[in-house]
């Protein structure tokens, strides 16, 4: 694959405090990349670097065969020379320009012949889904609607790469969903690099082909979504990618239970030290009213609509179990339970 971003060695301070840490990665031409990771991890720190509105300390950035930044040299493109687009989480949309100007200005202050600029403008409207919305000024357009104008602002200029830092954070849950499908069917249309940073894991795995998850300015791990969620490398990982439960040996901050430790290395396999925490995902719990491994009692029912999820105690801890929305177990009553899946980290 070809490589469309080269990050090497990136390091970021503020004062004393080390945003990312000798962070390197490689982005590839039209993939969609997720970055995820909690609050104050370095992601929209490392994304705003790509874009050239923040100063590494130390490091190499490469887009498509060119620097664009490095710390040894102190060279440093500026961010317009970069050919990137950047749609920020607010939007940034001009309030007393339509809709049409506000797509149009990238075009405008480049001096662009004002025919081209109307073709560009109606082609990349019609893209998001606006043809019929260009005199609308964006007061008047939802939540995303102003966000797919933004989308069409930012690429409209024909980007090598388009970063995104949570545009779809402001949006209500449906409005989230939708503008997901629109996000991969524009950038698998365009075949666009896309750099997309989020809090949010499960929009990442809706988006990505790949994801990095970070974790106090360091990689935590690189892999798809499937990977990722099927074979994390940490506690951390396993617990940040979606629900698990982690079950250790002994331990003040995961859950405990010697005996079922033992017996779960011991029944998948796993090489197990004092050391190793197993993940066990919440689905790979199965339920029943007669058979199963072990017993305990529902203490909580959680409903989903098309999943159910069990926290059930058993021995000192508590489990979350995970079914289909027709099973039929009542809090407070007993099951037995057997686990199907564990991964050893």
């Amino acid at each position: 694959m070809l490589t469309q971003i080269e990050i090497k060695n990136f390091t970021k301070k503020y004062n004393e405090n080390t945003a990312v840490n000798s962070v390197s990665l490689s982005v590839y031409k039209g993939e969609f990349l997720a970055i995820v990771g909690p609050s104050g991890c370095g992601k929209s720190t490392l994304l705003r670097s790509i874009a050239g509105l923040e100063t590494p300390n130390e490091g190499e950035i490469i887009i498509e065969d060119n620097l664009v930044f490095s710390s040894s040299t102190k060279y440093s493109v500026p961010p317009e020379k970069r050919d990137i687009a950047l749609v920020f989480q607010n939007y940034a949309l001009w309030p007393h320009y339509s809709v049409f100007d506000n797509v149009a200005y990238p075009l405008k202050i480049r001096k662009v012949p004002k025919k081209e600029i109307r073709q560009k403008v109606h082609q990349f409207l019609s893209l998001v889904k606006l043809a019929d919305k260009e005199e609308r000024y964006p007061h008047e357009l939802s939540g995303g609607e102003q966000q797919r104008v933004a989308l069409a602002r930012a690429l409209i200029m024909s980007p090598k790469v388009l970063l995104l830092d949570e545009p779809l954070s402001n949006l209500d849950a449906k409005l989230r969903e939708q503008m997901q499908t629109e996000l991969v069917r524009i950038q698998k249309s365009l075949n666009l690099t896309v750099v997309h940073v989020t809090h949010d894991q499960s929009e990442a795995m809706e988006l990505a082909d790949r994801m990095i998850v970070m974790n106090h300015g360091e990689i935590s791990q690189v892999g798809t979504p499937k990977e990722i969620y099927n074979n994390p490398v940490s506690p951390f990982v396993a617990n940040f990618i979606g629900k698990t439960n982690l079950i250790a040996r002994k331990s003040k901050s995961i859950k405990t239970t010697p005996l079922l430790f033992d017996e779960l290395a011991t029944s998948m396999h796993i090489n197990a030290n004092e050391n190793t925490v197993l993940s066990v995902r919440p689905e790979d719990i199965s339920l029943s009213l007669k058979y199963g491994e072990y017993k305990g009692r529902i203490e909580r029912v959680i409903y989903h609509g098309s999943t159910t999820q069990y926290l059930v105690k058993y021995k000192n801890i508590e489990l979350i179990a995970q079914t289909k929305s027709d099973s039929n177990f009542n809090q407070g009553s007993y099951v037995y339970f057997s686990i199907g899946r564990v991964v050893g980290l």
